[in-house]
């Protein structure tokens, strides 16, 4: 991820990854100047390396990369906390997937032993009539 910015006057736009790393339109690592004259003259700024053979409009104060470096952080934490709770949400979803399959097993099974005591009583309460039967004809 990089931190890049270009303008035209002293204004810096930003664009869609930053990090640790300052680079410029390049996509190179921008170097720490100070403003010679006009209405930043004195102050510390970020540029382009190859300027001003090469120049790529790359201009960043330093003051304005400190504030930005801030929202950048925020960004980043808000961004970390965003994927943990997709995580977390993926994960408790699976885990209700799980144990509605649990549940769901669990009812078959409670079915199955209902339906089986019903046959074991049937068959007791046949045998005991057949006993009795049994018995009469004797």
């Amino acid at each position: 991820m990089n931190a890049r910015g270009s303008s035209s006057s002293s204004s810096t736009t930003w664009r869609s990854k930053v990090s640790k790393n300052i680079v410029c339109n390049h996509n190179l690592p921008a170097v720490i100047r100070t403003a010679k004259k006009g209405t930043n003259s004195g102050k510390t700024f970020f540029g382009c390396p190859l300027w001003p053979d090469k120049p790529c409009g790359f201009f960043l104060l330093m003051e304005d990369s400190e504030s930005t470096s801030d929202s950048i952080v925020k960004g980043m934490q808000y961004e970390d906390m965003e994927r943990k709770f997709a995580n977390k949400v993926s994960k408790l979803k699976m885990k209700i997937e799980k144990l509605e399959k649990e549940n769901m097993e669990m009812k078959i099974l409670a079915i199955k032993h209902a339906k089986g005591e019903k046959v074991s009583l049937i068959e007791l309460i046949l045998s005991w009539i057949f006993f009795a039967l049994s018995k009469m004809i004797e």
